[in-house]
């Protein structure tokens, strides 16, 4: 799988690897994590700020593209793109239920079964 974080990319078969990138990641503050693999899509981006995250799901260039559907009491700021977004409450979820959703789509590279989806931006 190939992952991209901080303007680097680096190739990987562990998802413990990914997992700790993760959950450090967000340790640390706003974070961007791009998940895919061999092609560009499917791809999966992860946005993470301490315990919170903000996951969208890639189809394809221009196709099917999904956003986690939460259930939190506030909006999170996370940075995407190297520019800072204020996600709305209904988008973010827990950072351990990124983390199975990110185990998820590093095993199949689909559409993520373990959380609830709306129409992305």
């Amino acid at each position: 799988m190939l992952v991209s974080t901080d303007g680097r990319t680096f190739r990987t078969d562990s998802f413990d690897e990914i997992e700790a990138l993760i959950r450090n990641s967000a340790a640390c503050g706003k974070a961007e994590i791009w998940l895919s693999g061999d092609a560009p899509y499917p791809a999966a981006a992860l946005l993470l700020n301490g315990t919170d995250a903000c996951v969208t799901f890639f189809g394809e260039d221009e196709g099917e593209i999904k956003m986690s559907s939460g259930s939190s009491a506030r909006e999170v700021l996370f940075r995407a793109g190297g520019e800072e977004w204020l996600a709305p409450a209904n988008a973010v979820i827990s950072l351990d239920e990124a983390a199975v959703c990110a185990e998820e789509f590093f095993r199949n590279l689909k559409l993520p079964a373990c959380i609830t989806w709306q129409d992305g931006v």
